[in-house]
């Protein structure tokens, strides 16, 4: 409901309290009628649970909205309910304290702090891809924003001393005093089959292709912003902006294998799985 908390199944707060929960929004929705709001000098710490994840494969997608003058922070935990703070790698934090617009970091990684650039006053997405398969003591990720790569993956969770975590339990998203706060939408996670599935509402766009000898032809029934081609571990292996409705994506330097072609149409994302 707008202008409530949202407080309910996978979202809570540090404190397990609505009053520092994320709040509902209608305004500037990525999808859909309402978006999640942080906003400024509230004292939010909103806690999306991500289930304690200790092994397998995982993907978490998120969108953000952050506005010009505004400033946007969170981090990831090991655990939830939070207990006390078991914070993985250090915090995300962009336009810190308002005095670097258009730029963000990762302030504790096994690379040290991380820097890179995102843009103000539209929305945006990143990409988080965990590993798991060995254990928290060996687990590895990849960061994206935009599909362009921040960390690659393959990257050990670790922070610069090596400190590794005891699993992925949730993001913690927090109030800054910068601004008018920021928005959060369309939310994915899920483990490897997720790349296979539309998560839009609306209308699926007719989608068509072809494989011919030099990789897949796509036709479309709009204009396509965006295709991305993943392999079956999460992993992004080419991207390409075609802004066209008939367009080719190359397999010249891919593998023999399967493949998630994931397309971009405005607010609408589709995915078709492809043989090379």
């Amino acid at each position: 409901t707008p202008g409530e908390p949202i407080f309910v199944n996978w979202w809570g707060s540090w404190d397990g309290t609505e009053a520092t929960a994320i709040r509902a929004i209608e305004s500037t929705a990525f999808n859909g009628l309402v978006s999640g709001h942080v906003p400024a000098n509230e004292g939010i710490s909103g806690v999306l649970s991500l289930g304690n994840k200790t092994d397998g494969l995982w993907q978490l997608q998120m969108y953000f909205y952050i506005p010009t003058g505004s400033s946007a922070s969170w981090n990831l935990q090991g655990e939830v309910p939070v207990a006390g703070g078991a914070s993985i790698v250090g915090d995300f934090l962009f336009n810190d304290q308002g005095s670097e617009p258009g730029v963000a970091r990762i302030t504790d990684t096994s690379e040290g702090e991380v820097a890179f650039d995102f843009p103000h006053d539209e929305w945006f997405f990143m990409t988080l891809n965990f590993n798991f398969k060995n254990g928290p003591e060996n687990a590895l990720w990849g960061v994206f924003i935009n599909g362009e790569p921040i960390l690659d993956n393959g990257t050990p969770l670790t922070d610069e001393q090596g400190n590794h975590p005891l699993g992925l339990g949730g993001v913690n998203f927090l109030s800054t005093n910068i601004g008018d706060g920021y928005l959060l939408d369309r939310f994915l996670f899920c483990d490897t089959s997720c790349l296979l599935s539309n998560v839009m509402a609306e209308a699926k766009v007719t989608v068509r292709y072809s494989t011919v000898a030099t990789g897949w032809r796509i036709a479309a029934g709009k204009i396509c912003q965006n295709a991305r081609v993943y392999d079956l571990q999460g992993r992004l292996v080419q991207m390409v902006k075609p802004e066209a409705s008939d367009f080719l994506v190359s397999s010249a330097t891919l593998n023999k294998g399967l493949y998630v072609i994931e397309l971009q149409f405005d607010r609408q994302t589709q995915r078709i799985k492809v043989v090379h």
